[in-house]
């Protein structure tokens, strides 16, 4: 559940949506992420298999292309009571 969140969410931004769509659709999904507030262009991603649980949430490693430039991001998933992507670097 939590990789297909962070899955969602991901390809939610690299389709041009916007943080407030995820919020109002159903289940709402609320995301803490500067680079996509700052409105930077997400061209690609892959979430690497480093998926660890850290108390209530799991946390990722995904490499996010973004416009410009290539980075590593790191984000912690929680699906109760509601989900929660929040990038940690």
């Amino acid at each position: 559940a939590s990789r297909d969140a962070l899955m969602a969410c991901l390809e939610a931004w690299k389709s041009g949506r916007t943080i407030t769509s995820l919020q109002e659709q159903q289940p709402p999904i609320f995301v803490i992420e500067d680079q996509w507030h700052e409105r930077r262009t997400l061209e690609g991603f892959q979430i690497l298999d480093h998926a660890q649980v850290v108390g209530s949430s799991v946390r990722f490693e995904v490499d996010v292309l973004l416009k410009p430039g290539k980075e590593k991001a790191r984000y912690a998933v929680t699906t109760n009571p509601a989900i929660t992507i929040s990038r940690l670097d």
